[in-house]
């Protein structure tokens, strides 16, 4: 069995207090954090983490009467919902043009997902870890900002894709090496279920991805006829 609290979350903790000392203070903060809590908790933002909550928690319960799923894989599990389930339906959402099929399921199957997770089941050394961590935070900053803005260079697109593939390649390896180091740490079935588990969730959310979608285009025409 894995440790439930890894060098990983060592890491993002120290880091996350590093940030928060360094940013509270700064003038501004706290108002923007009064105004970034007061649009989670309308009625909207409630709902859509409720709906997705409750989707997911249906997803965990068949997959655990399939033996699939059990309790010591709840922390991957609200890692998954937290980055990757909420951000789906968000994309979902957003897009008038209807769900990309294509690009959710290559999201699904995204060597990046396999990494993050299977990386996971043998985190690195602490030192390694707070290297890991503010670049990783770098790299997917840096592409959703430069997919997000409309002027972005498409070659600062490619670079960051290429950053993060390159970069999730380079984890692999050494996830590798460790287990060939220690490979009973890994052999057991949790460590298999482990790494399967985001495939999983990622396949069976399609649908609810494909619903936001539909009712996202739906409100849009209804707007846009009245």
């Amino acid at each position: 069995m894995t440790d439930f609290f890894t060098t990983r979350d060592t890491a993002l903790l120290i880091w996350s207090c590093i940030f928060a000392v360094w940013l509270l203070p700064k003038s501004g903060v706290w108002e923007s954090l009064q105004d970034l809590l007061q649009t989670v908790f309308t009625p909207f933002f409630l709902g859509f983490f409720i709906i997705c909550g409750a989707y997911v928690g249906a997803e965990v319960a068949l997959l655990s009467r399939l033996g699939l799923w059990s309790s010591d894989l709840l922390k991957d599990t609200v890692v998954w919902f937290s980055f990757t389930a909420l951000a789906t339906a968000g994309r979902a959402i957003a897009s008038y043009e209807g769900l990309n099929y294509k690009h959710t399921l290559k999201d699904a199957l995204t060597v990046t997902i396999v990494v993050q997770f299977f990386a996971a089941q043998v985190p690195f050394s602490l030192a390694v870890e707070l290297l890991i961590v503010p670049i990783a935070v770098f790299i997917g900053l840096g592409l959703a900002a430069a997919e997000l803005t409309s002027k972005a260079d498409e070659r600062v697109v490619k670079l960051f894709h290429w950053l993060q593939g390159t970069f999730g390649l380079v984890l692999l390896a050494g996830a590798v090496a460790n287990i060939a180091r220690t490979p009973r740490a890994v052999a057991s079935g949790e460590a298999v279920l482990g790494l399967l588990l985001p495939l999983f969730l990622s396949l069976l959310f399609v649908p609810a991805a494909a619903a936001a979608s539909l009712y996202s285009r739906y409100d849009w025409l209804v707007r846009k006829l009245n």
